[in-house]
């Protein structure tokens, strides 16, 4: 009985091998994927959603943006300031009760700042500080500021520039506000949602107070918060100057505003 010779290993035909059953299940998990990572996604809120459609401004940017613009509008109040005086003089009684009231409302904005900064010196934008004024007000910084603006301008014994100073800051600072919610709001998300419609964000509600169990700000930071809003005292000479100059008819006096 003779066999087949056996041809070499190199000569034989290799079998086209069937396709392989098991690539079509690597298929259809790969498509399914999406679908399954798109369900288990949780649904925005709304305000979320609007503050995740657009990237968020870098908060020490806006912050030495809007120092650079406040600086630019006080030049130019003190500018007009040069030419312009009270219609009831510079030493009636009436300019004189409305430069004590802008002393007072000037201290109150030192000692303000002061303390909001002993909450939040050192945090600002790493966390959400809901304890002491920060508790009953989302601005405490800006309220005490304001209370600054509208001291300066009755400390120049006008009316008129107390009304045109507090219109301004109420106008800007909305905006500025505005900006700082949404970095905020995409930086901490619902964390932050949820304080903004907890605490107003201007007018203090004192019925939401809380206190800190112990103290929360920077040493330094307080003290940086202290020399920058002691700024606020230069308006006391600075305008005491311009109306000794005024009276000596150094400076002209073009404009007179009650």
């Amino acid at each position: 009985m003779s066999s087949r010779p056996r041809k070499p290993k190199s000569q034989r035909a290799s079998r086209p091998k069937p396709a392989s059953s098991k690539k079509k299940p690597a298929a259809k998990s790969t498509a399914a994927a999406p679908a399954k990572s798109t369900a288990a996604t949780p649904a925005k809120s709304p305000a979320a959603a609007r503050t995740a459609s657009r990237p968020a401004a870098d908060l020490p940017v806006m912050h030495k943006t809007r120092i650079k613009e406040t600086r630019i509008v006080a030049i130019l109040f003190a500018a007009t300031l040069l030419v312009t005086q009270s219609l009831w003089g510079t030493d009636g009684l009436l300019p004189q009760a409305f430069r004590w009231v802008g002393y007072f409302l000037i201290i109150i904005c030192v000692l303000g700042r002061t303390w909001s900064a002993a909450y939040i010196g050192g945090h600002k934008a790493r966390m959400i500080v809901d304890l002491g004024p920060y508790s009953v007000t989302r601005n405490p910084l800006y309220v005490f500021s304001f209370i600054g603006a509208v001291g300066i301008g009755f400390c120049t014994g006008m009316v008129t520039p107390t009304l045109v100073i507090g219109t301004i800051y109420v106008i800007y600072y909305r905006m500025i506000v505005a900006r700082e919610e949404e970095h905020l709001a995409a930086r901490h998300g619902q964390i932050y949602l949820d304080y903004v419609a907890r605490v107003p964000r201007w007018i203090p509600d004192f019925k939401l107070w809380r206190e800190a169990d112990e103290p929360m700000g920077y040493p330094r930071n307080v003290y940086l918060a202290a020399r920058d809003a002691s700024a606020f005292f230069l308006s006391w000479p600075m305008f005491a100057t311009i109306g000794w100059l005024q009276n000596l008819e150094i400076l002209p006096v073009l404009l007179r505003l009650p």
